[in-house]
């Protein structure tokens, strides 16, 4: 739960970069399992370091992506692992993103998160 809602302010400051005009990534690598790393951050050998996130100007703007027109999306299927879900999607919104959710990791819990650009 921890590292999923680290991952999440991870992504919402990507995202308060964006509306700023910055560009940004998350990244992990090698570094975020050094305990040397660790040590300079002041965590403990046993601690996970999520990611680093590097930010910083534009040396152009973005382009832009192409989209798909959902009107003509009537099911919508999200394959994980052996389960299927299927379902009838919402009008379309502009500006709306749907999530899908449920839990299961491991022996624990599993889970499955999709998200979809209306």
């Amino acid at each position: 739960e921890q590292i999923l809602a680290a991952g999440l302010a991870a992504d919402a400051i990507l995202l308060a970069a964006q509306a700023k005009g910055y560009g940004g990534i998350l990244l992990t690598g090698k570094p975020a399992y050094d305990p040397v790393v660790k040590a300079a951050f002041g965590l403990a050998d046993k601690a996970a370091i999520v990611g680093f996130v590097f930010l910083g100007g534009l040396a152009a703007p973005p382009r832009a992506k192409r989209r798909t027109d959902p009107a003509g999306d009537e099911i919508s299927r999200w394959q994980v692992a052996h389960r299927t879900v299927d379902y009838q999607p919402l009008p379309a919104t502009p500006g709306l993103c749907r999530a899908v959710w449920w839990g299961r990791i491991g022996a624990h819990a599993e889970a499955a998160i999709a998200f979809r650009d209306l």
